[in-house]
């Protein structure tokens, strides 16, 4: 999955969790100043990268692609919302909604209240939230034949019932 697709998911099920708390969910590299504000966003800013060996067993191949290796993604998410509690019910509905889609895939690293800046006080309360999310890159899954016709054989609704 990529990150695109993480943060979808994660929206989704942020969305089936608790409508009301689910801000939009979008990548910047300068939060804050790019962005069209609402009462209340989360600003993904990817940073740097490690590749290494793949995380997990093998996979199936077919439905789970086999784990090649991991990007090892550090991410900021800054966290906007018009006050304090606000702020910690997102976050805690986004680290949630983290759990269930990536299960371990992610480690949470630090945050920080951004409280005196002219962003922060100019939108309200900013938190940002620093972690590493684990991405896989997998093989292409593999396709092993394709079945074009299958024929039926047998009787259709005879059963026998002999010894």
């Amino acid at each position: 999955m990529s990150l695109l697709g993480i943060a979808d998911a994660i929206t989704r099920q942020m969305i089936g969790a608790e409508p009301a708390l689910t801000p939009p969910i979008v990548f910047g590299a300068d939060p804050g100043l790019s962005v069209d504000r609402t009462s209340r966003v989360i600003i993904l800013v990817p940073g740097s990268e490690q590749i290494t060996g793949p995380q997990g067993q093998g996979g199936d191949g077919i439905g789970n692609p086999r784990p090649l290796f991991t990007r090892n993604i550090s991410i900021a998410a800054h966290i906007w919302c018009d006050d304090v509690p606000t702020v910690e019910l997102t976050l805690n509905a986004f680290v949630q909604a983290m759990q269930a889609i990536q299960w371990g895939s992610y480690k949470l690293q630090s945050g920080q209240w951004r409280t005196g800046s002219d962003i922060a006080t100019k939108w309200g309360v900013v938190y940002t939230l620093n972690m590493t999310w684990l991405v896989p890159i997998t093989r292409v899954p593999d396709t092993y034949a394709v079945v074009t016709s299958m024929p039926i054989t047998g009787v259709e609704g005879t059963v026998d019932h002999s010894p």
